[in-house]
């Protein structure tokens, strides 16, 4: 979704809820950083060597501690597919991190 849609699609629904505009906050982006990739993407394609990452909001804080989403082990892939913002890579990540996770010394 483009950035004006989601702009309409708030004060759309601020309105359907009686909110004042002066309440409506259009300017507010959530902050990323890029984070580099332990392997500079050498070995990936399009040899990506860095992601980029918003922070965490309470959308995310929900995704988190769903019990749902707990339970069926999906917590971690719905988590990825919102904070990693260049979509061709969260299936990278999500590599990346069951790697580390299944890793044994």
């Amino acid at each position: 979704m483009e950035e004006n849609e989601k702009i309409i699609l708030g004060q759309n629904k601020a309105k359907e809820n009686n909110i004042p505009e002066q309440y409506i906050d259009n300017e507010f982006k959530v902050p990323t950083e890029e984070v580099t990739l332990p392997s500079r993407g050498v070995f990936y394609p399009g040899q990506k060597s860095t992601v980029k990452i918003k922070y965490l909001t309470a959308e995310e804080d929900n995704i988190l501690f769903s019990t749902d989403l707990i339970k069926s082990g999906k917590v971690l892939d719905v988590l990825l597919e919102q904070a990693v913002l260049d979509k061709e890579l969260v299936v990278l990540v999500r590599r990346i991190i069951n790697q580390l996770l299944t890793c044994q010394n």
